[in-house]
């Protein structure tokens, strides 16, 4: 398991490595502040889209399957260095005018040194979608993820089982935002809390919840 961690930890700072040397030849580069997800660079290179952060970077890969990129196929895989978890998503992504609509199943997980069976991994069935109005330049998102599959290690056989929960954890997130986008830079705001739903009384309660502030600024090397 400790292999396993360091080559997943390698591949993810090698990726990383590579989208920076590559940003010579990307575009729409920006330099980000956010209060929920930290700091960092995002920009962008051929169908490779990148996020360099701390304390979680990411990169994305988006295949087009149609003209027009109405239709994309979207991989992402992201490394938090606080929580030393990963993050592996794939699914399709729609775009029409100023609408997009991604939903991608992905999987977070890290790796634990425990004695006991626990909970080492998720995955979340996303639905994302975003509307963009052009006039106003204000663009509005939301983020929904459910998960009832859970792994859990088995310290007996030292793997990974996968899991169905059924008892009520606070399986879903909600996460909503709005953001300004100026000439060269954004601003905005979000809400993020987790959701219990509670069936004897037939409606939701939050767990964990913040507001958070982003603001990114165009850059060129």
């Amino acid at each position: 398991m400790m292999h396993i961690r360091n080559s997943l930890r390698h591949l993810a700072i090698s990726l990383l490595m590579f989208t920076m040397l590559m940003g010579s030849s990307a575009y729409a580069t920006e330099f980000f502040i956010n209060t929920k997800d930290g700091i960092g660079l995002t920009g962008k290179t051929g169908i490779i889209e990148y996020t360099l952060g701390f304390p979680y970077s990411e990169f994305d890969m988006l295949l087009s399957l149609t003209s027009g990129d109405y239709v994309s196929l979207k991989f992402s895989g992201g490394y938090d260095f606080r929580e030393s978890s990963y993050s592996f998503k794939v699914g399709p992504l729609f775009r029409v005018d100023n609408f997009e609509l991604d939903i991608p199943v992905s999987l977070d997980t890290k790796y634990m040194e425990t004695d006991t069976a626990m909970e080492v991994g998720r995955v979340y069935v996303n639905l994302s979608p975003s509307y963009f109005i052009k006039d106003a330049g204000v663009k509005f998102q939301v983020n929904a993820y459910y998960s009832a599959f859970y792994l859990y290690y088995d310290p007996a056989f030292n793997v990974n089982v996968p899991t169905f929960r059924t008892d009520e954890l606070f399986r879903s997130k909600l996460d909503f935002n709005v953001r300004y986008l100026g000439d060269g830079y954004s601003i905005g705001f979000g809400y993020v809390t987790s959701l219990r739903w509670l069936s004897y009384r037939s409606f939701f309660i939050t767990g964990d919840n913040s507001v958070y502030f982003d603001a990114r600024f165009g850059i060129e090397f």
